[in-house]
């Protein structure tokens, strides 16, 4: 029987995946079901909730996402910083069991509309800014000149 997982690599897999795992990029934490405790926080998700694993892991996982009954693996929710900012987050889901117990294994991404749309009210803002700071300088020129 397969775990889903197939690999040419010789060895411990599980040390390779545990590799895999702290070293990407992506935000990553697993939380267990029974009392929603974050039980695996990676580097991603150290940047992303700014966080070290050491501060939250043991922690309820409401401390960073909602806890919220779902019935599909992909969830927009909103997720909160250390500092208490909160920012709008993609979460896929799976659900899996090792030992008795069920884990939510996450891979939590900042949304990219979300992202577009606050770089496009950016843009907004500092066009704003330069209208009326041209305006100012054209009102000067002419103050200057009478």
């Amino acid at each position: 029987m397969t775990n889903g997982c197939n690999s040419t690599v010789e060895g411990n897999v599980g040390e390779l995946l545990a590799l895999l795992v702290s070293q990407t990029e992506e935000a990553i934490f697993c939380v267990e079901c029974a009392g929603h405790t974050v039980v695996l926080f990676n580097g991603g998700a150290e940047r992303i909730f700014n966080y070290k694993a050491e501060e939250i892991l043991g922690e309820h996982v409401s401390a960073i996402v909602p806890v919220q009954e779902r019935k599909e693996s992909r969830v927009q929710t909103i997720g909160t910083r250390k500092d208490g900012t909160q920012f709008p987050l993609e979460l896929t889901i799976s659900t899996v069991e090792m030992n008795g117990k069920d884990y939510c294994a996450v891979i939590a991404r900042e949304s990219e509309v979300a992202k577009m749309a606050e770089l496009a009210q950016y843009r907004k803002t500092v066009k704003q800014q330069l209208l009326k700071e041209m305006d100012s300088i054209a009102d000067l020129k002419l103050a200057s000149r009478t």
